[in-house]
């Protein structure tokens, strides 16, 4: 299963990951103190009132997955991507969720750097995601997906994510998916936690906590 970072989903808001793009611009992520990051962000990236206790020490997998930052040394200085993020009305959030779904890749840079390698063969869970999702709308307008099926198709497959709609709606005809209770729990729980964060983009809704659909026709839908 594809890894995220759990808990923290309020940070992965469009609108916060601004401000703390803008705080990226302004000051040093990986030196900042509780206080500097809360000011510039009103977020409260505990524990609060702990001068010796960094935030980059527990945010810092947030700030890498939404590419806010580079790492240099004892540091960390804006990404182009920061840059963009802190110019008001410079990027939609649709474009910018549809940028990070197009490069979260398994493993991730920012959360598996032992085992992440430029030559190895990637997969994009988000993208598949967001395939999945588009072909089955196409095969059948009325069914709403369990965000668990999804994780369960990713896991029964070897698609990369950069297939064609052919390809997912031979996976979605398949009878073949995997039991998620043999997959690790905290696993589960970040696939789940990425989704949610997906479901920001304009044409994807979360009827409930475990449920996830496009809202656009069936027609539409094939175009993809």
């Amino acid at each position: 299963m594809w890894r995220w970072d759990q808990g923290r989903l309020s940070y992965f808001e469009f609108d916060n990951v601004r401000k703390m793009a803008k705080a990226a611009t302004e000051m040093d992520l990986k030196q900042a103190s509780q206080g500097q990051i809360n000011e510039a962000t009103e977020l409260p990236f505990y524990p609060a009132n702990n001068p010796s206790y960094k935030p980059w020490r527990n945010y810092s997998r947030i700030f890498k997955l939404m590419r806010l930052v580079s790492e240099q040394g004892t540091g960390a200085i804006a990404s182009p991507v920061a840059e963009v993020l802190a110019a008001d009305g410079a990027v939609t959030s649709d474009e910018f969720i549809h940028y990070i779904a197009c490069s979260h890749t398994d493993p991730s840079p920012a959360l598996d750097p032992s085992e992440w390698q430029n030559a190895k063969e990637l997969r994009w869970p988000l993208l598949f995601s967001i395939k999945y999702l588009l072909a089955v709308r196409a095969i059948d307008p009325d069914r709403v997906c369990e965000i668990n099926e999804i994780m369960a198709a990713y896991g029964s497959c070897n698609l990369t994510g950069d297939e064609g709609q052919d390809a997912f709606a031979e996976l979605i005809s398949s009878s073949t998916r995997i039991n998620l209770s043999s997959q690790p729990t905290a696993a589960v729980r970040q696939g789940r936690e990425s989704l949610k964060f997906l479901s920001q983009l304009s044409y994807l809704m979360m009827p409930d906590r475990s449920k996830i659909a496009l809202q656009l026709a069936k027609q539409i839908a094939k175009l993809f």
